[in-house]
C-alpha cells in the first residue's frame, strides 16, 4: 500500500485494500474481517468508476463468502460477477466465474451445478484457460466421482490434464493427480 500513498494513484488503492482483504478471509485468524475488506474495496471500486477486473473481484469475494458459510450472499455475488463480466464483455474470467457459480450453487440443485461446470470447461478451451479448465475439470470430476460416474470423472480430470504443459507442483496439478490416484483404471481379472 507504500506505493499507492507515495505516488497517488488513485486506482491502486482499493486494488490494494481488496487483495489484502482477500488474503485475510483465506487466513484462519479472521476470514470475517478480510470479506469486510473485500466489502470496502468494491465500494471503492465504484465511488471512483473502476470496474474493469470488478467482476473478477465479485468472484474472489463470493468464494470467501461461501467458505464462510455465508452461501446465500455467496451465490448474490456469483451472479453479480457473472452479470457484469457479460455486461463489460470481460470474457477472460468467466470461466472462474461459472465455476465460482457452480460452487455456490445449492447442494440440491446437482444438475445445475454440472451445468455450469461443463460451460466453465468451454468457455476455458474457447480462450485457451488451460488452468482455469483444469480446476473446473477437477470439480466437475468430483461431482461425478459422487455420483458415481467415475469413467466419465476420469476422463474429465485426464483430458484437462493433458491440456496442461508445464507441470509445475501447483496445487489444481496435485489435486488431479490425487483425484486421478482415487479413480484408477479397473484391473481386468484373469
Amino acid at each position: 500500500m507504500n506505493l499507492r500513498t507515495r505516488h497517488g494513484i488513485l486506482t491502486w488503492r482499493p486494488t490494494a485494500t481488496f487483495y489484502h482483504g482477500a488474503l485475510l478471509a483465506r487466513s484462519e485468524t479472521s476470514p470475517l474481517n478480510g470479506i469486510r475488506i473485500m466489502e470496502v474495496a468494491v465500494e471503492q471500486f465504484l465511488e471512483i468508476g473502476q470496474r474493469s477486473r470488478l467482476p473478477y473481484c465479485l468472484g474472489i469475494l463470493s468464494l470467501s463468502l461461501a467458505r464462510a458459510g455465508q452461501s446465500r450472499q455467496a451465490a448474490l455475488r456469483a451472479f453479480q460477477a457473472i452479470d457484469l463480466a457479460y455486461k463489460q464483455n470481460e470474457q477472460w474470467c468467466l470461466p472462474e466465474l461459472l465455476r465460482i457459480q457452480a460452487a455456490t450453487t445449492r447442494e440440491g440443485d446437482a444438475d445445475a451445478r454440472d451445468e455450469l461446470l461443463r460451460q466453465s470447461i468451454e468457455k476455458s478451451d474457447l480462450i485457451g484457460a488451460m488452468s482455469w479448465k483444469l480446476r473446473s475439470s477437477l470439480d466437475l470430476g468430483s461431482v461425478l466421482k459422487q455420483q458415481g460416474h467415475f469413467q466419465e470423472a476420469r476422463r474429465t480430470v485426464e483430458i484437462a490434464l493433458a491440456g496442461i504443459k508445464d507441470r509445475f507442483a501447483t496445487a489444481d496439478i496435485t489435486s488431479a493427480l490425487d483425484i486421478l490416484g482415487t479413480l484408477e483404471r479397473p484391473r481386468s481379472v484373469i
